[in-house]
């Protein structure tokens, strides 16, 4: 079995890379300097926007969001820090907000669990109580 080569990467420029700033990630020449230097890659540019995505945009999207997702968990340190490219290149695709409204809901369901939980205890006990009078019957 052949070992695979290395990809080679285009050099860390302003013309092949975003800043930090900008949203991080490669740029259109990037990508397109990668292909070149890697024949057979498929590489492509980030889903930006927002509108009128077709289901391959949208999936490259979603997958984008689950492998970035897990980058934060890997990465904490670069997840707490605003400023870092992981977080930058989150925020470019607005999976920030996405990330707020998961929180949101998540806290909502907290707060749900917490108030039916006792309701649900009391119907448990009621209905262990009507068994037993059943059963003495």
């Amino acid at each position: 079995m052949t070992k695979r080569r290395r990809d080679k990467q285009p050099p860390k420029t302003k013309k092949y890379f975003r800043s930090t700033k900008s949203g991080a990630g490669m740029t259109k020449a990037g990508v397109a300097k990668y292909r070149r230097d890697n024949p057979g890659s498929k590489l492509k540019t980030a889903v930006t926007k927002k509108k009128n995505l077709t289901a391959k945009e949208k999936a490259r999207r979603k997958s984008f969001c689950a492998r970035s997702a897990g980058q934060m968990k890997k990465f904490p340190k670069a997840a707490k820090n605003p400023n870092s490219r992981l977080r930058q290149a989150r925020r470019r695709l607005t999976l920030i907000n996405v990330d707020k409204e998961i929180a949101v809901m998540s806290i909502k369901i907290e707060q749900n669990n917490a108030m039916l939980k006792p309701l649900w205890e009391d119907f448990i006990k009621r209905s262990a109580k009507y068994e037993q009078a059943a059963i003495k019957k």
